[in-house]
């Protein structure tokens, strides 16, 4: 985002691609990408967790909620909304929300993609994800 507020809209949307895209056939080591079929903005942080799910030695994979919000935000902001999976984006960040109407900072993604919640709300979350709903995107101004 810091790219783009200082004017490098190309840079952004390509750092943008860069975190979302999945090149691990090319790079078994690829430290950021969206796995659209379980729904996980995976990183080094959630990385074993998400490998070992996705080889049915762990039933879940911790996803933060707070970070796919922010990517959503970004993706909103330079106007990509097209070129992404977001709907796919929104739904799993939304699945954090909480009977209280927060979202809750994390939730665990079961290989089938299903979740369970966190316990409790945190205000980051609750308002990155409130943020990502009423930014509007470049040229609807």
């Amino acid at each position: 985002m810091h790219a783009y507020w200082q004017g490098r809209h190309d840079e952004a949307r390509q750092r943008i691609g860069e975190a979302i895209a999945d090149r691990r056939t090319t790079d078994p080591q690829d430290p950021m990408f969206w796995d659209d079929r379980t729904g996980v903005l995976v990183d080094y942080v959630n990385r074993g967790d998400w490998v070992a799910c996705s080889q049915g030695k762990k039933p879940h994979c911790r996803h933060y909620s707070f970070k796919l919000g922010v990517l959503v935000y970004a993706i909103r902001l330079v106007g990509m909304e097209q070129e992404v999976p977001l709907a796919r984006m929104k739904e799993r960040l939304w699945s954090a929300q909480l009977a209280s109407g927060g979202l809750g900072h994390f939730v665990d993604v079961r290989p089938d993609g299903t979740v369970t919640p966190g316990q409790d709300a945190t205000g980051e979350a609750t308002a990155i994800a409130v943020l990502t709903e009423t930014l509007e995107a470049p040229g609807r101004r």
